[in-house]
């Protein structure tokens, strides 16, 4: 299509139409198409960085107006940027009164109970350490237990503890010190010890824990004497104060069975000696007297001196017959020592005193 010249002299200065316009009025207008899409990409960019930077800034209540200047969009937004940065600086900056809680004068209950306790338990141990377990009264570490114990009962357990441990570990200085009873002159002793255990905190396992040291120490020690037959008294002084320790004991019990088993297979070795009733200090008669002595209805040391009786009758009656008859009264006496009263010996001591006057 052919465009013809403007008539008008002004407009044919300004413009001027060649044969190629439309092909440069394409072309510009392709630019200008590529220009504004370009912009609005750039533009969007930059408000999109803007809105992002600004949201993470508190905005105040409301934002004075902006005059609109000639600029470009990049300056609107840094002016923008830095109206906002100096207002929300502003608002961070103004001072906030925050009401603080007043601070109580009286403690919480829970501090004045710990302090409490904590007071207990240091009196307690300065107690201990003092070796004030159970006396002097009204200071002494078993009464701060007792206290402890009634205002405190799960903290009280390990005061109790401490106190038994003081007495336990005594009690095995005094065991390996081989001072297990109370014979020693009023001195203390392992048992004493256990006493004092037994009178605190009979049920505690270092009581019956330190008794049966006692009671294994003294039953070793009266084993040892059994096996010569001339300590077997020593072991039944042994006996004596275990019983005292540990009436009831299976130990107790089994040493009084092994002395008299060990005191009667002595005595059947004297039989076999003919020593009835002599030499001193080794015969059947004192031996199952003594055993008499320790159980008074034993049938074998009974019927041991009955035996005895009867053989000192027959020898006896023998010298009698042989008309030797101061031998025969000699039997006799012997006889009645170990029973004066047997009708036999008796009988047969009148036929004799006849006959030697």
């Amino acid at each position: 299509m052919r465009i013809n010249q403007p008539v008008d002299p002004v407009i044919r200065k300004r413009v001027r139409i060649t044969e190629n316009s439309y092909f440069i009025t394409k072309w510009l207008s392709i630019l200008v198409i590529v220009a504004i899409i370009s912009g609005g990409i750039y533009f969007g960019m930059q408000s999109s960085i803007v809105n992002q930077e600004t949201s993470l800034i508190s905005v105040p209540n409301k934002i004075s107006d902006i005059p609109i200047q000639d600029v470009n969009s990049i300056d609107i937004s840094d002016k923008l940027l830095k109206d906002n940065s100096a207002e929300t600086s502003q608002i961070n900056l103004m001072p906030v009164t925050i009401q603080l809680p007043v601070k109580s004068e009286v403690k919480p209950i829970i501090d004045i109970q710990n302090t409490h306790l904590e007071t207990l338990l240091n009196k307690a141990n300065k107690q201990i350490a003092m070796k004030r377990l159970t006396s002097p009264k009204g200071n002494n570490a078993y009464e701060t237990y007792q206290i402890i114990l009634k205002e405190y009962p799960q903290q009280a357990q390990k005061v109790l503890d401490n106190i038994v441990a003081w007495y336990f570990t005594q009690g095995k200085n005094f065991i390996n010190k081989n001072r297990l009873t109370t014979k020693f002159n009023g001195r203390n002793s392992a048992y004493k010890m256990y006493q004092k255990l037994a009178k605190i905190a009979p049920n505690h396992k270092d009581t019956n824990g330190l008794l049966n040291l006692i009671i294994t120490k003294l039953d070793e020690r009266a084993k040892i004497q059994l096996n010569n037959d001339k300590l077997i008294n020593n072991a039944y002084i042994i006996y004596q104060e275990l019983f005292k320790v540990a009436p009831d004991n299976l130990k107790t019990k089994q040493l009084l069975t092994n002395i008299i088993n060990k005191l009667l297979a002595k005595a059947k070795k004297q039989m076999a000696k003919q020593q009835y009733s002599t030499p001193k200090d080794n015969n059947a008669v004192d031996t199952f007297k003594y055993i008499l002595t320790i159980a008074p209805d034993n049938i074998k040391a009974k019927t041991g001196l009955k035996t005895i009786v009867k053989k000192y009758y027959k020898l006896a009656l023998r010298k009698y017959k042989q008309g030797r008859y101061k031998g025969s009264m000699t039997w006799l006496e012997r006889g009645l020592k170990v029973s004066y009263n047997d009708p036999e010996l008796n009988d047969l001591k009148k036929q004799v005193s006849e006959k030697i006057k």
